[in-house]
């Protein structure tokens, strides 16, 4: 028995599991973004941007636009108050600032 077996065979698993995954990259995106879509449509955000009527990346361009930092800060201000469920479905219990 080579003594390198074990490697072998969690290398040549891992290879594999990784291949799978380049080769169904696009599918892998998109069952994420419809995921994501569910999740934030029980928001405050996703009900002020249609998510419960995405079905298409089109449909996401068409109801969320492109916002900057002051567009979304009234939703982060909400969120400093104490509201749940503003810009995603679970509890938020810390904030910090970010620069850049």
């Amino acid at each position: 028995m080579n003594i390198f077996s074990p490697f072998n065979c969690f290398f040549r698993c891992t290879y594999n599991r990784l291949l799978d995954s380049y080769n169904r990259s696009q599918q892998l995106q998109e069952e994420l973004f419809f995921f994501l879509i569910d999740k934030g449509s029980k928001t405050l955000f996703g009900f002020d941007h249609n998510f419960k009527k995405i079905k298409s990346i089109d449909d996401f361009n068409k109801y969320v636009p492109i916002s900057t930092y002051e567009q979304i800060l009234p939703y982060i201000d909400t969120m400093m108050r104490g509201e749940q469920n503003v810009l995603w479905p679970t509890k938020i219990k810390f904030f910090t600032q970010s620069f850049g």
